[in-house]
């Protein structure tokens, strides 16, 4: 079913894209491209320092860092704390998505960080990543997931999200 223009339109603006859309999901779905390429170009187009999938594998993260960000915000927005310097309040991040702004400022307002610095990974490493380190949650009585999330801080959508570029 074809949808028309202005209905396209007022779902790209409202942030309610579906999957597909966008020309890097097209191009992997199309089998022009595969994951791990799709990771780089991003992190090329962006000046991104990009993470190779065998090293996401050999990523050992601390229990503190970890604990800067609730498992649900890393599991449905595919991002992972690696390193905090306190002193600066710089979080590395790594993530698939370095455009997902949303996620972005969420991250930054949950981890109290001034700026974060990001690191760009493929789907797939960072989701054995997120198998390995973030405890899927607990089910219920009933076998649904537990509705329970750490607290998240309200954002203001219209404060700056401070992200470092590093070559």
């Amino acid at each position: 079913q074809a949808v028309h223009a202005p209905e396209r339109n007022a779902r790209l603006g409202d942030g309610a894209a579906g999957v597909g859309l966008r020309f890097g999901e097209m191009s992997v779905a199309m089998g022009f491209l595969d994951e791990g390429g799709l990771a780089r170009a991003l992190a090329q187009q962006f000046r991104l320092n990009l993470v190779p999938d065998d090293r996401v594998e050999r990523l050992q993260i601390g229990a503190d860092v970890l604990a800067l960000l609730p498992a649900s915000l890393m599991r449905d927005r595919m991002v992972v704390p690696t390193f905090l310097d306190p002193e600066k309040r710089v979080l590395s991040l790594l993530t698939v998505d370095p455009t997902d702004l949303a996620a972005l400022r969420q991250v930054q307002t949950a981890s109290n960080a001034s700026r974060l610095r990001l690191f760009v990974s493929s789907k797939p490493a960072m989701r054995q990543l997120l198998d390995r380190l973030v405890p899927a949650q607990p089910a219920t009585e009933t076998g649904l997931p537990a509705l329970t999330r750490p607290e998240l801080r309200e954002f203001d959508p219209g404060e700056a999200t401070t992200i470092v570029v590093e070559p």
